[in-house]
């Protein structure tokens, strides 16, 4: 029997709050959600457009990022080249020239000095 009350108080208590609610405000409600639905659908669809247009440039950049990194490789790997060039070269020119140091340090003038042609040549003027 107390199933049968309970049912029959909530339903008085629901037809009280219906009675008690204003139509017009509950109007008003739904249009101010609505409306604020509109509002968040458009800001949705510019959050969507800027996404679209950010993944773009996010490519664009990734394809640029991509091919100067390559060309970064590159001139590691031409640098690095040329540097070891450099020390084959002086460490020929070392082996080489040992003798000529040797001789031109017993005479008392610096290795750098009578590289090339004689002093003893004619000058062209």
């Amino acid at each position: 029997m107390t199933s049968k009350c309970s049912t029959i108080e909530a339903e008085g208590f629901c037809d009280s709050l219906t009675q008690i609610i204003n139509k017009d405000d509950m109007a008003e409600i739904i249009k101010g959600q609505k409306s604020m639905l509109k509002h968040l659908e458009k800001t949705n669809q510019m959050l969507l457009n800027c996404n679209n247009i950010a993944e773009q440039q996010q490519a664009i950049v990734f394809s640029k990022f991509q091919r100067h990194t390559a060309l970064l490789k590159d001139v590691k790997k031409d640098l690095q080249s040329v540097h070891t060039r450099i020390k084959r070269l002086k460490l020929a020119l070392q082996t080489n020239n040992h003798e000529w140091l040797v001789i031109g340090e017993n005479n008392g003038s610096n290795p750098g000095e009578n590289v090339g042609p004689s002093t003893n040549a004619p000058s062209i003027n």
